[in-house]
């Protein structure tokens, strides 16, 4: 996914005007691996036990509809990305941000067989 994006942000031209294809393919087959064993585990431990705190909390706790508790979550968590993305000038953080709202909508149907499940047990 990042591999993707950072060749579609070259396609329209986003990011480092001195930077020629081959450095981004290189450079991206190098760090990408790299940054995600050295951040990776920080980075996604923390959004996942942040969701599942939250889907523990909202689904017991309140009553609000299944897409709200969804929107809600995207909602709260996504803020930091976009913070990030501006911060550190790294835009995949928007394209994080736009293909978790895409999975949270995805859950949708899934949650939903599941809360049936725990409803008619």
């Amino acid at each position: 996914m990042t591999y993707a994006f950072n060749i579609t942000f070259k396609v329209f031209g986003i990011g480092s005007e001195h930077e020629t294809w081959e450095s981004v393919l290189l450079e991206s087959l190098l760090t990408i691996p790299l940054l995600f064993l050295l951040y990776g585990p920080l980075i996604i431990g923390g959004f996942y036990a942040v969701l599942i705190g939250l889907d523990v909390l909202c689904f017991t706790v309140t009553r609000l509809p299944l897409w709200r508790v969804l929107l809600l979550e995207w909602l709260l968590i996504v803020p930091i990305f976009i913070w990030w993305a501006f911060v550190y000038h790294y835009w995949l953080w928007l394209a994080l941000a736009l293909s978790f709202l895409l999975t949270q909508w995805m859950r949708i149907p899934k949650i939903a067989r599941i809360l049936q499940a725990k409803h008619h047990a």
